[in-house]
């Protein structure tokens, strides 16, 4: 199983750098394209959703090896997540990261549970907009003066 999950987040690092390599220079788009990346995949018709949230809700034990592998890829998302939104110029970056990364675990479920390609998967990337837009106001102010 563990080997399983580190082939997932092989893929899943993969995927989000690609997604962030769309927009060099440019850290809010990159967020909104990593969301905008995650709602196709998770709009496929066969896609059964994150494996980490999945083995996170069948094992408790934080111990647990296969936990252990879901913190690993979530605590990668979160890290890189903070660091676009300093480089985005956000008054928090942290709250903003875990603003997105709620986002993020949200469309994992969202497209279980109201389907592939439903209004609210479809509304994540405009609330990542609002959220970013929101968080970097002061910054986009400053560059204007």
């Amino acid at each position: 199983m563990v080997a399983y999950l580190d082939r997932m987040d092989e893929g899943f690092r993969r995927r989000f750098e690609a997604s962030v390599a769309k927009h060099p220079q440019d850290p809010a788009n990159q967020m909104i394209q990593v969301l905008e990346d995650l709602v196709k995949r998770a709009s496929a018709p066969d896609y059964r959703g994150c494996p980490f949230v999945n083995i996170a809700c069948e094992f408790g034990d934080p111990a647990h090896p296969a936990r252990q592998s879901v913190e690993r890829n979530k605590t990668y998302l979160m890290t890189r997540l903070v660091e676009i939104s300093t480089a985005a110029g956000a008054d928090n970056p942290v709250e903003l990261a875990e603003s997105l990364a709620l986002l993020v675990d949200g469309i994992y479920a969202t497209s279980q549970t109201y389907g592939p390609g439903s209004g609210p998967l479809l509304a994540a990337p405009r609330i990542a907009r609002a959220l970013i837009d929101a968080a970097c106001a002061g910054h986009s102010k400053q560059e204007n003066s």
